[in-house]
This record gives C-alpha cells, sequence and structure tokens, in this order.
C-alpha cells in the first residue's frame, strides 16, 4: 500500500489512520529498572532479557528501554497474528536508537536461528555505522550512517517491491526487493529487538549496545516513501 510520504509523523493527538496495521507497539515507557515490556497495538505478549526500563534517559514518554547489556534483549513471547510475517507485501520498521558505542548493532531480527531464506534484519553493518537492511540474506546498506551518543529516528520501508532506509528523515538507501518475509511469531525463535537471532538470543558483541524507544511495525503500510520530519511525540496509541 502506497501512503503519503508523512504518514508515520502522526501526533499523539491525532491518532494514526493505520492503527489497525500495528503489529507491535512499544513506548518502553515503565518504572526505573522494570521488567515488563508492553505492547500497545495490543497483538503481542513481549518477554525480555537483561534489559530493562529506565527513567532517567528517553526520548518520548516517561521511559526508555535500556539495552546496555551484552546480552539484553526483548522479544515477542506470543502474539494473536505474526509479527513481522510481511510475505512479499509493504511495511515499515521504524524506532528511536541512542547508540552508545560505534561496533555493530542488532536493533530487530527475524531470524529464526540459522535462517536464511525470508528472514528481515535491522541493523548497523559489521564495520560502520551506516543502517543495514538484510531481506532474505541480501544485504541493503544506507549511504548516510547513525551517529552515537544521541537519538535518532530509523525506519526502514517497502512500497511496492521497493525497499528504502531513513535515518532521522533522510533517505539514505533505495532498493528492490520482493522476496517474502516470514518471522517466527508464537514459534521456539520469534521476533527479537536488541539482539541477533542466529543463533537465537546469543550474548555477542554485535547486539545492541544503548538505549532504544517508541518501536513500532507495521504490516501492509509503507508510510515514508521519500525524506519526512521525524516524528516529534510518542506513536499514538489509536
Amino acid at each position: 500500500m502506497l501512503v503519503q510520504k508523512l504518514l508515520g509523523a502522526n501526533s499523539a493527538s491525532g491518532g494514526d489512520p493505520y492503527f489497525s496495521n500495528v503489529t507491535c507497539l512499544l513506548h518502553f515507557d515503565g518504572s526505573n529498572g522494570g521488567t515488563t515490556f508492553i505492547d500497545s497495538s495490543g497483538n503481542c505478549i513481549m518477554s525480555g532479557v537483561n534489559a530493562t526500563t529506565t527513567t532517567s534517559f528517553f526520548k518520548y514518554g516517561t521511559a526508555s528501554g535500556d539495552f546496555i547489556s551484552n546480552n539484553a534483549y526483548v522479544y515477542v513471547s506470543s502474539a494473536l497474528t505474526g509479527v513481522a510475517d510481511f510475505g512479499t507485501g509493504d511495511f515499515t520498521v521504524e524506532m528511536y536508537v541512542y547508540r552508545t558505542t560505534s561496533a555493530r548493532d542488532i536493533f530487530f531480527d527475524t531470524r529464526q536461528n540459522g535462517q536464511t531464506l525470508g528472514h528481515f534484519t535491522l541493523s548497523t553493518p559489521a564495520s560502520g555505522s551506516n543502517l543495514q537492511i538484510v531481506i532474505n540474506s541480501t544485504i541493503y546498506t544506507s549511504t548516510n550512517a547513525i551517529p552515537i551518543n544521541e537519538w535518532v529516528h530509523i525506519a526502514a520501508t517497502r512500497e511496492s517491491g521497493t525497499v528504502r532506509g531513513f535515518i532521522n528523515g533522510v533517505l539514505g538507501l533505495t532498493s528492490t526487493n520482493s522476496f517474502s518475509i516470514t518471522d517466527g511469531t508464537n514459534s521456539t525463535y520469534p521476533p527479537i529487538i536488541g539482539a541477533t537471532g542466529n543463533p537465537w538470543g546469543a550474548s555477542t558483541t554485535n547486539n545492541f549496545d544503548g538505549y532504544l524507544d517508541e518501536f513500532r511495525v507495521t504490516k501492509g503500510v509503507a508510510r515514508y516513501t521519500a525524506s519526512f520530519t521525524p516524528p516529534t511525540e510518542a506513536f499514538p496509541d489509536n
């Protein structure tokens, strides 16, 4: 589905016309040191390992997700529908990240413990701070980079087979990919935030080292198709 390029920048007060397409929405609000992660889309039950919420550091709301530990991650424990089983269709995966090192960071991964076909990964490369999108083992890398020690909005979209990557609203990657994407929702290896899915949940230096806020997955909608102004408040819950 092709939508206007600024669709993702809805205000919390104005609501989201595509909220019914949202399969996971995490504000990471909670108590300091909390271990409860609420999916405001109503689709998922989330669980975490070593990840917490921190009230001393956040982009919007009252807290963010603390992934400073090398073995900290949040995953989909169960869901009513698949979170990232996009098939060959459109999608948007986006979030605010605060990187604390220039080492590789895996932000979101659907690999099912060594899966090489049909997966989606959003990360930085093994070397460098560019945004990297991997679909079905095909790697796409942005020309712009994700800075460290500041909040940065990152997004990956696919619209009618065109894959795009954005950093702080700036388009830095355009390519084509129509491979079918599956995920492991309600299986042994579900979608995972902040850590690798290969091997699933492993403690490696590739795992995200920083803070994460406003994580949203939208299935069937490419919210951004050109450069845009990043959201200026928390994503809507309705």
